[in-house]
């Protein structure tokens, strides 16, 4: 069976389409299955490494669906919690000068984004007053980070969200923690248009988590378990980082 010209440039066209299709739809597709692995895109060594400073403009806690965190009662506040003690990890891990939170959300520039791009719609994710959420600040424009960047005089904007879910009982380990998270983390830095430190649904390795840090004055339960699990998630992450720039000296 022969094909003229015009079919075969078609079928070129038409393979190439399925292709980017395929492409596009792999991290959707690994994102809903059980893997020890994340979708995680090549990171910029290079951009990462000139970063000494930042600030988190994208920030998301997202309780478990089916039975949320009851006991978390004041969800503003306990955001804001968690949102300092992954600003206090990051810049341990990282030596990164973090903008605190306090400085962040009266911020004239930032605030103004946030009214533009915050939704605001009622759910059950946490994050604190005035912050947008990960997917919230997608919307924003390169101009804008650059711009945002500048007034905030940080070298990098950092996106970061925790999925968090009950782990099953373990009758083997009566103590293990009783929730974990898997985070999502994007850095934009230096005259990259796209994250130079990419990845999405990374799951925790370190159950017990880190040592929290001191101050934080957490409520035992679910606000504990819920920061036990974000801190264990991000290091994780940063455990990650840190071998492959290692392993690339």
């Amino acid at each position: 069976m022969s094909h003229s010209k015009h079919e075969i440039a078609y079928l070129s066209s038409l393979a190439t389409k399925m292709r980017a299709v395929f492409a596009i739809n792999l991290c959707a597709l690994l994102g809903t299955l059980v893997l020890a692995t994340a979708c995680v895109h090549k990171p910029n060594t290079k951009a990462i490494r000139k970063v000494k400073s930042a600030a988190i403009i994208g920030f998301t806690v997202v309780q478990p669906r089916e039975k949320p965190l009851t006991g978390i009662d004041n969800t503003f506040k306990t955001a804001a919690k968690y949102y300092e003690m992954v600003a206090q990890q990051l810049q341990t891990a990282r030596e990164w000068r973090m903008t605190p939170l306090k400085a962040l959300q009266p911020h004239r520039d930032y605030h103004e984004l946030s009214l533009k791009f915050g939704t605001h719609l009622l759910s059950n994710d946490l994050r604190p007053t005035g912050i947008l959420s990960q997917e919230e600040q997608v919307n924003l424009s390169p101009k804008q980070r650059k711009s945002l960047k500048k007034a905030l005089m940080v070298d990098g904007l950092v996106s970061i969200s925790f999925v968090i879910t009950r782990r099953p009982p373990s009758p083997g380990d009566p103590n293990a923690p009783p929730l974990t998270a898997k985070i999502s983390f994007d850095l934009y830095a230096g005259k990259q248009v796209k994250s130079v430190w990419h990845l999405a649904s990374l799951p925790s390795e370190n159950a017990d988590g880190p040592t929290l840090p001191d101050g934080l004055q957490l409520a035992d339960g679910d606000e504990r378990d819920v920061a036990i699990a974000i801190s264990s998630a991000l290091g994780t992450m940063l455990k990650q980082r840190q071998q492959d720039e290692a392993d690339k000296k």
